[in-house]
């Protein structure tokens, strides 16, 4: 990314170079400019990093707020179904023992009611409710199993949509990276391109200013010179009288009419005055 940006930095200040010439004598040159920048955009949307939206996002989110928000296990035979089953099930063999011990204690007795009939048949049906209470440890084990069961269950859904998701990442990253890679290449592109035409540019420019040569079409695409720039620099040649005469690059000129200041002038800055166009002090 650091060597992308390098290169974008690198061709918008040759843009600039470039464009300053052709502001001396072309204004319209700004609608080339704003065409350039459009283009600029519209490539940069195409290398745009995608961005990441988890599909298992909802879903995670709801079995985690489950796990959390779970209460700690409790045993309610009440309203536990299997217990109700073996309740029914204990108290109306209970009652069935009760009549059957009390009618046979009364068969004993002469057909007569007494209070040891109905002892014994208290006593049939208090065996009947005590092995409904022996079976309580094994309703609460069972419950736990459960309760563990569906806990555990989460979990394991829990694991299973982060683990999707974790995968669905991996995806985006390497989509990322195809994009970073595009990038790199298309910087790669662009700067042998932009140096190709640096050099071509440059020839144009030494050829034009010392000779008064006129560029084709065809020259000044491969070099992205526009037409408003030929002509800008070809006004130095004939300003020199011809023959020659704009070949020579001032290296020093005055700061607003006051001491005379030798200086080395930029690149961009000898393209200013070789089209006949004025530096003003910074």
């Amino acid at each position: 990314m650091a060597e992308l940006e390098r290169n974008e930095e690198e061709q918008q200040e040759r843009e600039a170079d470039r464009s300053s010439v052709a502001l001396v004598t072309a204004p319209g040159a700004q609608v080339s400019r704003d065409y350039s920048n459009t283009m600029a955009a519209l490539k940069e949307s195409e290398f745009a990093l995608p961005e990441f939206s988890s599909s298992y996002d909802e879903q995670i989110t709801e079995l985690y707020n489950k796990i959390v928000s779970r209460e700690p296990f409790k045993y309610d035979p009440m309203s536990d179904g299997l217990y109700g089953q073996y309740r029914e099930q204990y108290t109306q063999m209970g009652r069935m023992a009760m009549r059957d011990s009390m009618g046979k204690a009364a068969a004993l007795t002469g057909g007569y009611g007494s209070s040891y009939a109905q002892k014994v048949g208290q006593q049939e049906y208090d065996e009947y409710l005590q092995k409904l209470g022996e079976v309580m440890p094994e309703l609460y084990a069972a419950a736990y199993q459960r309760y563990k069961d569906q806990g555990e269950s989460l979990e394991s859904q829990y694991q299973r949509l982060t683990k999707l998701e974790g995968q669905e990442y991996d995806r985006y990253r390497d989509q990322v990276e195809d994009v970073k890679y595009q990038q790199g290449m298309a910087a790669d592109r662009d700067k042998t391109e932009n140096d190709r035409k640096d050099k071509n540019y440059d020839r144009l420019v030494e050829l034009i200013t010392k000779t008064g040569y006129t560029p084709s079409q065809e020259e000044l695409e491969q070099s992205g010179m526009t037409q408003a720039q030929a002509e800008a620099y070809l006004t130095r040649y004939d300003g020199g009288g011809g023959g020659g005469g704009g070949s020579s690059i001032p290296m020093s000129y005055y700061y607003g009419g006051r001491s005379k200041k030798t200086t080395t002038l930029t690149k961009a800055q000898q393209k200013i005055i070789a089209a006949g166009g004025t530096i003003s002090k910074k």
